[in-house]
């Protein structure tokens, strides 16, 4: 009888480590799987910016959100800009700074594809447009985050070319049907990219910037 039980107690060891091994495994693979989505998404961020820059802008504060299916954000958006952080030598504004009100509509958005226009709400100017990287994961009725990259190359008053960063980042707040409706956890950072020697001593050191949120923290939709 005590060898029956013994044998009993074996087996049922046996079944048990089969069945946590073959648990391990699976979540061994999917997190293998989520791991390369991720990693895919971010090596694109840092082909399209480089590593060096990004990674000055998460040591800013800046949320740099990954993966392959972005929510859909064309729309137009207002932020009321306030100053989080800054990597600027010197600057003259600090945390808590308030900025002119800022709009950015984004559209023609496909794949990892979305332009990007940028409007000072204040004066009612507007900036030439710019095609964007987008990524993030979309999710109705969950988190939305998402992450653009605007690269825009420039020109000073001396004639001098030079290369900057607009991100925006944050959580689509969705509708039902999946129509984007407000930027909740809203962040635009603005990096300098390549100074290209800064030969005037006029711009930014590369890899500084300034980090913005929203006085409400939303940005809403206008259109």
């Amino acid at each position: 009888m005590k060898t029956k039980t013994i044998k009993n107690s074996k087996k049922s060891i046996l079944i048990t480590f089969k069945y946590f091994s073959l648990v391990l495994l699976f979540v061994l693979f999917s997190c293998s799987e989520d791991d390369g989505e991720t990693s895919t998404s971010r090596q694109e961020i840092n082909d399209f910016l480089n590593p060096e820059v990004v990674r000055a802008m998460e040591d800013m504060g800046f949320n740099v959100y990954t993966g392959d299916n972005p929510p859909n954000v064309e729309a137009t958006f207002l932020a009321e800009l306030v100053m989080m952080q800054t990597s600027v030598p010197d600057d003259a504004a600090t945390s808590g700074t308030r900025f002119p009100n800022w709009k950015v509509r984004f559209s023609d958005q496909e794949g990892s594809y979305v332009f990007v226009e940028e409007f000072e709400n204040a004066s009612g100017t507007s900036g030439e447009g710019y095609g964007a990287l987008i990524v993030g994961e979309e999710a109705i009725g969950g988190e939305s985050r998402f992450s653009v990259f605007v690269k825009q190359n420039l020109v000073d008053g001396n004639g001098h070319s030079y290369t900057s960063i607009r991100a925006i980042s944050g959580d689509m707040f969705l509708s039902p049907n999946g129509e984007p409706l407000r930027i909740l956890d809203f962040q635009l950072a603005t990096m300098m990219l390549d100074n290209n020697g800064n030969p005037n001593g006029n711009l930014l050191p590369d890899n500084t910037g300034r980090l913005f949120d929203d006085e409400n923290n939303s940005a809403d939709r206008l259109e």
